[in-house]
């Protein structure tokens, strides 16, 4: 594939990406992050499930045994006793004590019950519900229970401020039971945050308590069955969380770090759904009645070393949606939480940057695999890019569990695959109209060499009958002997001049065949040759003022550029305001003649009666007001160049008068007898159809050839788009540094509204516009507002 395609490839994958990834649109964005995830979810089958987190439910038998409503605490001081004495680990109920309980259900001799119980055992973590605060800023001061701020101080890390404002602030947190924290575990909060679809995908480890962090209950749960310390909890800013793990002495210290975000938020490896029991479960009334029975021996094999979490799984309480499932309780979350923890099954987000570098390169990818195939097989290509794409998406989820974009790639794959297709197929006719004239051009060569080879071929025949005729001659008459032998020698000569044309002919006709069947081998060598003129042309317009990409443009340079020895009068045509004065100049310095004056002259701003003064000068006296003698403009060119612009706009009674002298190179000065002579060059310009003047009567026709000689057009600014954003930006710099002020940049939409404007004053028009703007402007961004174009009706049918 040649540099040109190599190019395009990479500016399609740039600008699909951008569309696909970002745009702007964010929401949709963030939806398809969320999409992405949860789908890595259901594709990937069964997670990691520890052994170390066993789930008790209270279920519909439990409600039918107990009462569906709040439940006496002297039952969960029989469970907490009966847990403990079986040796679980850590004891966590998704159960929230606060205050008295009422007479109703044991008052407080069975708060008294439930306080002993849970001190004696001693491995209880207990949750605490919290208002996050909106907008992330605090809505009052933590002024809860003293022996929870104990706890709280006791058990939490300490983070530096920057790390603790970072966090997400409460406006609330509930205390507990009185005495019951005192000798608890650990405390934490049971908020977890869904994203906007409702969805609870992430879990905030810490919050902000009135500057003290407090975990989430599942990592308080998680760091009470590591036995961890506040000091071995560990977050540096741009860092993962880390748990240092501290073993027995000679043996290498162990260390968890758990891939947060800036606001301490982890995504969860969700473990599958509720009601597929991905964790160990028991009932809440299967344990109660162990307990009861004295089977602790049979209690202690399903819990002993374990965290078991109680969850408040009754049929319509705390149900929350996830990635896998509408339906489950609000502790599963925390379940899966310490699972992802204790398993170190991570799912990493990579950030908006590497996302953005990724879409880039598979819409690159896909680009340069279309450019690169024809038919059929480029939709294979594709098509076999996205499964490839999709598998690595896997790969890498299952090794390093990382979620790479899906939805924004596929899109820039498609989207970049239909600009490949729409420049090949554009590029492809535009080759196919080149090649049809070339054909056409070297058939009409062949023809005429075959004419040619005809013609000398049946000229030697004539030759070789004359020769055949003057040699029989020689033995019949012998008085002509000499002078027939004289002619003889003179055809064989003419014989052999006519054959060495005939060989010529005949090598003119192969090289021409030749260059008609490798036309389009040699497709692809003009091409790269076209392609690598583009970049010094660009560069050498910009040297001579002349800013362009447009390939018309830099033709009309080249072309020029190759006249720059040339005496050949100049002819540049286009519209007012695109540049023609810029190109004249520009031949003006590429001419030997750069040394001498370049005068420019508005052949429509000369006054009528002034006219003759103007070009060609006057002496002293002449007229009345001509006190000084006066060198025209034709003198002031002599040696150099003269460029008449809006020669199109001289009234008919002038137009000898400039004929005369650009035929004869002499003229007369107005009052003076003698003529001088000057040498220069011209070159014209006009906005004007000359050659419809010409078949009007409003313009001489001797004065048309006379100028036409070399004759360049211009395209108007309307028609080469990709001039307008540069030229635009560079008008913008030089009214800012004029005003002494930095550059403005444009907003997308200021950019697309200056690529439809008609811009019938051309450059001219844009650049005062950009200096209106800027001068004008009051914000950091040039807008379409600042802009202040008129809209104008497009051009009727």
């Amino acid at each position: 594939m040649n540099q040109r395609r190599c190019v395009v490839a990479v500016l399609c994958g740039l600008l699909v990406s951008l569309v696909a990834w970002a745009g702007m649109m964010p929401n949709l964005v963030a939806s398809w992050e969320r999409s992405t995830y949860d789908t890595r979810l259901q594709l990937r089958g069964p997670a990691t499930v520890g052994q170390q987190v066993v789930i008790i439910g209270r279920d519909e038998e439990s409600d039918e045994r107990f009462g569906r409503g709040i439940w006496d605490r002297a039952l969960f001081a029989t469970l907490i006793s009966g847990l403990g004495e079986a040796g679980a680990a850590v004891i966590a109920p998704d159960f929230f004590f606060d205050g008295v309980s009422p007479s109703t259900r044991g008052g407080e001799a069975s708060d008294r019950v439930f306080v002993d119980a849970s001190n004696a055992v001693g491995s209880v973590v207990y949750p605490i519900p919290i208002q996050i605060a909106s907008n992330n800023v605090s809505l009052k001061a933590f002024n809860g229970d003293p022996a929870v701020q104990r706890t709280l101080s006791a058990t939490s890390p300490e983070f530096d401020p920057a790390r603790l404002s970072a966090l997400k602030q409460v406006s609330e947190v509930h205390g507990l039971l009185p005495g019951v924290v005192e000798f608890a575990k650990g405390i934490g909060h049971m908020g977890a945050l869904s994203d906007p679809d409702g969805v609870y995908r992430r879990v905030p480890l810490f919050v902000n308590a009135s500057n003290r962090a407090l975990p989430a209950f599942g990592l308080a749960a998680s760091i009470a069955f590591l036995k961890l310390a506040p000091k071995q909890i560990v977050w540096n800013p741009h860092e993962d969380l880390v748990l240092t793990i501290a073993q027995h002495p000679g043996q290498e210290t162990k260390t968890i770090s758990l891939p947060v975000d800036e606001q301490g938020q982890l995504l969860i490896d969700y473990a599958g759904r509720w009601l597929d029991a991905p964790f160990p479960y028991l009932s809440f009334v299967g344990v109660w009645d162990a307990i009861e029975e004295r089977r602790i021996d049979e209690l202690r094999a399903a819990v002993e070393g374990k965290i078991v979490l109680v969850l408040h799984a009754a049929v319509g309480a705390d149900q929350r949606e996830t990635p896998l499932e509408l339906k489950s309780p609000g502790g599963f979350v925390h379940a899966n939480l310490i699972n992802t923890i204790l398993t170190k099954a991570w799912l990493r987000d990579i950030s908006s940057l590497w996302q953005g570098a990724i879409t880039w390169v598979i819409g690159t990818i896909a680009a340069v695999v279309v450019l690169s195939s024809t038919g059929w097989v480029a939709f294979v290509a594709v098509g076999a890019l996205v499964l490839a794409y999709l598998a690595i998406v896997q790969l890498v989820l299952a090794v390093g569990g990382y979620i790479l974009p899906v939805i924004p790639a596929v899109v820039a794959i498609v989207l970049a695959s239909g600009l490949a297709i729409v420049w090949q197929n554009f590029n492809a006719g535009r080759e196919i109209t080149r090649l049809t004239d070339v054909s056409q051009r070297l058939y009409r060569e062949l023809a005429v060499s075959r004419d040619t080879l005809i013609q000398h071929e049946s000229a030697i025949e004539r030759l070789e009958e004359d020769l055949d005729a003057a040699q029989s001659g020689l033995t019949t008459k012998t008085k002509e002997e000499s002078e027939a032998a004289q002619y003889a020698e003179e055809l064989r000569t003419q014989v052999k001049a006519a054959q060495i044309n005939l060989v010529n002919a005949r090598r003119d006709m192969k090289t021409l065949e030749a260059k008609l069947a490798d036309l389009q081998v040699g497709q692809h060598t003009l091409d790269a040759i076209a392609e690598r003129e583009i970049h010094p042309l660009f560069e050498e317009c910009s040297a001579m003022g002349i800013l362009t990409r447009d390939p018309r443009m830099l033709a009309v340079f080249r072309d020029i550029k190759k006249l720059r020895r040339s005496l050949t009068p100049l002819l540049l045509l286009g519209d007012a305001g695109t540049g023609k004065e810029l190109f004249a100049r520009a031949a003006h310095t590429l001419s030997p003649r750069a040394a001498a004056p370049f005068v420019p002259v508005n052949m429509a701003a000369i006054p009528s009666d002034l006219f003759e003064s103007e070009l060609f000068g006057h002496i002293k006296g002449a007229f009345t007001g001509a006190t000084n003698d006066r060198v025209g403009y034709f003198s002031q060119a002599d040696k150099g160049t003269i460029f008449l612009d809006e020669v199109g706009d001289l009234p008919s009674h002038q137009q000898p008068k400039l004929l005369r002298v650009l035929q004869e190179g002499t003229f007369y000065r107005v009052g003076e007898g003698r003529p001088t002579t000057v040498d220069v060059r011209v070159i014209a310009a006009t906005n004007k159809d000359l050659a419809r003047g010409v078949a009007e009567g409003w313009f001489r026709e001797d004065l048309y050839y006379r100028l036409k000689g070399i004759v360049l057009h211009l395209p108007p600014l309307r028609d080469r788009g990709g001039d307008i954003a540069l030229l635009a930006e560079q008008f913008i710099c030089d009214v800012a540094t004029r005003e002494e002020r930095d550059p403005l940049p444009l907003s997308q939409a200021a950019q697309e509204m200056l690529i439809q404007h008609r811009w019938n004053g051309n450059v001219r028009e844009l650049k005062q516009s950009m200096e209106q703007a800027v001068v004008l402007a009051e914000g950091s961004v040039l807008t379409e507002h600042d802009l202040r174009l008129e809209q104008v009706p497009p051009p009727l049918e």
